[in-house]
């Protein structure tokens, strides 16, 4: 969406601060308050389309972050499509 509407790298960066809570349950990386592993993740593919210099920034704060454990934000309309797929079959 950022793409379509050519938001600038920084306006989308407001945008996605504003939902602090995303990834409220994920581990935070080290010294910070809370983990954005979405946003990061996000914010790699955003810059990579822009050709932004600090794509490499975000895309290691994604990795670091999943080595931890965290995992980005996953509507439950797809988890729960996910199981469906899982289920065995009557």
């Amino acid at each position: 969406m950022f793409s379509l509407y050519q938001l600038p790298f920084d306006l989308a960066e407001n945008v996605l601060a504003g939902f602090s809570l995303l990834d409220r349950l994920e581990p935070a990386l080290e010294g910070e308050a809370r983990s954005t592993v979405t946003r990061d993740i996000v914010l790699t593919f955003y810059r990579k389309r822009l050709g932004h210099p600090k794509a490499l920034y975000s895309r290691n704060r994604a990795d670091r972050a999943v080595a931890l454990g965290a995992r980005p934000f996953v509507p439950a309309t797809r988890i729960e499509a996910a199981e469906d797929d899982n289920a065995p079959e009557s």
